[in-house]
């Protein structure tokens, strides 16, 4: 699936990179991060999903979808 397909209907803005990329997964946990998915950052009552954003890009993250500015590299969208 392409990401834009899965924005489709949705009110966002993109930062960085580009929605027109194959995604294979789309992911709210950080220790099922994958090669090709999209990582969902979520503030929640204990932890923050924006703390993760590194560590998920590592392990092959193509884009993350975020509340807040965080750091990634320029492939990331």
């Amino acid at each position: 699936m392409r990401l834009n397909d899965l924005l489709e209907g949705f009110e966002y803005s993109v930062v960085q990179g580009s929605i027109d990329i194959e995604i294979t997964e789309l992911l709210m946990d950080s220790r099922k991060a994958c090669s090709g998915g999209v990582y969902v950052c979520i503030v929640g009552a204990v932890r923050d999903g924006h703390d993760f954003s590194e560590e998920v890009v590592q392990q092959g993250v193509k884009a993350l979808i975020v509340q807040h500015d965080v750091s990634a590299p320029e492939d990331v969208t």
